[in-house]
């Protein structure tokens, strides 16, 4: 299975892990000049951005490790960006780090300040 492949399923667990917990998906994979946001969601009044990190093993990492400086910077970018094209610059919201394997889900919550 190529990384491609392997991400979309990640995407797809974490999108029905995060709708089993009560969040609305919004959108999925929204891209801008500094990168992607994998899943814009909103629980209560909050807008969530979450960022999935998928590994079926170890050989590259844990998913954690591959949440890197350059990856949290171009985010941080990003949900700047999304929150600004759409006039959001005054809603309560917060980043969110999803970590799946094969065995574990496990949800980072208010990652990026």
């Amino acid at each position: 299975m190529n990384t491609k492949k392997a991400g979309q399923i990640g995407e797809k667990l974490a999108q029905n892990y995060l709708v089993s917990k009560g969040y609305k998906i919004l959108k999925v994979n929204w891209y801008c000049n500094h990168g992607e946001i994998d899943i814009v969601t909103k629980k209560e009044k909050k807008l969530i951005f979450v960022e999935v990190k998928y590994r079926k093993n170890l050989k590259y990492g844990t998913e954690t490790d591959a949440f890197d400086f350059k990856k949290r910077k171009h985010l941080r970018r990003s949900v700047g960006f999304f929150l600004a094209k759409y006039g959001l610059l005054r809603v309560d919201y917060q980043i969110d780090l999803l970590c799946l394997s094969d065995a574990k889900i496990i949800h980072y919550k208010n990652v990026l300040l």
